[in-house]
């Protein structure tokens, strides 16, 4: 009888691949451990299985016991005798019981199956075979990374890209998107910054801020805020400051009178010190409609 938990598959399937299993608790063999946990050691079977790191697609019964059942139940599905009304609730019950934590088998198992499988590798074609346009897949992979390899005009090397770089942040400011998609298609940017971008950024980010930056360099603004603050570069531009103000509950009571005197959002928020914001969702909270205005 082992005394550690289980840490392969092969061990597992030794355990439960013969006509009765083996109680770990105190050696004894049964045909089925569903009665004897709980009854001589008031273990329930989740608890077996975390203490033995058995997870739940192993039953906790021999073959004999499991070809039994097998049978009994496509005997009652074949008369009519078993339904699957039950199934709406056993899915909303595990939907709501999340997942549990991993045996030692699982992890093990996971960690094996990561190390074998590189990231990208599931999209990746096998050489030999062909793109949905017909091309040779490995032809297809060298030619761009070949191209990605390409170097380009950096932009402070270019006079060009940065008058380029001028006509579509003005254009786009005027609501015309064409000539910065033209820019975008012309200087594609690396996934990853790399040392042009930076340059970039350090010289333009504490004036421009990252929303303009990120035209330039077709980035998306928190993506420009979060390399700007790695780099230790910081904005010149003013940043809106949050609100130091905490609603208060006690002001429910003169919240509610004031609306309902027909005071304004402006005026409630200069009485009690906050945003017109914080007035519009406390009335939202304590469900606050403005009276209607009578009629004349």
């Amino acid at each position: 009888m082992r005394d550690t938990p289980f840490e392969t598959i092969g061990e597992l399937e030794a355990y439960t691949g013969g006509p009765q299993i083996q109680c770990l608790e105190c050696g004894k063999w049964f045909k089925s451990l569903a009665t004897h946990l709980p009854r001589i050691h008031d273990m329930s079977h989740d608890d077996y299985r975390q203490k033995w790191g058995i997870p739940k697609r192993f039953a906790l019964a021999g073959t004999a016991t499991r070809e039994k059942l097998s049978e009994q139940l496509k005997e009652a599905i074949s008369k009519g005798e078993f339904t699957y009304d039950h199934l709406g609730s056993a899915i909303e019950a595990s939907r709501l019981a999340g997942r549990g934590r991993k045996t030692p088998v699982d992890q093990k198992r996971q960690s094996e199956m990561v190390a074998s499988i590189r990231p990208g590798d599931h999209s990746k074609l096998p050489p030999g075979e062909k793109t949905a346009d017909g091309r040779d897949a490995e032809n297809r992979r060298r030619y761009q990374q070949a191209r990605r390899s390409q170097g380009r005009q950096l932009w402070q090397d270019s006079p060009d890209r940065q008058k380029k770089g001028l006509i579509a942040w003005r254009a786009l400011q005027k609501g015309d998107p064409k000539p910065w998609f033209h820019y975008v298609a012309e200087y594609d940017t690396y996934s990853q910054y790399n040392e042009d971008e930076d340059t970039i950024i350090k010289q333009f980010y504490p004036d421009w801020g990252a929303l303009r930056v990120g035209v330039v360099l077709k980035r998306t603004p928190n993506s420009v805020r979060a390399r700007a603050q790695t780099l230790n570069v910081p904005s010149n531009l003013p940043q809106a400051k949050s609100h130091p103000f905490r609603w208060d509950r006690s002001n429910d009571p003169d919240l509610v009178k004031m609306v309902r005197n027909r005071k304004t959002q402006k005026e409630l928020s200069e009485h009690f010190g906050t945003s017109m914001t914080t007035i519009a969702a406390q009335m939202k909270r304590l469900k606050i409609k403005k009276p209607k205005k009578p009629r004349d």
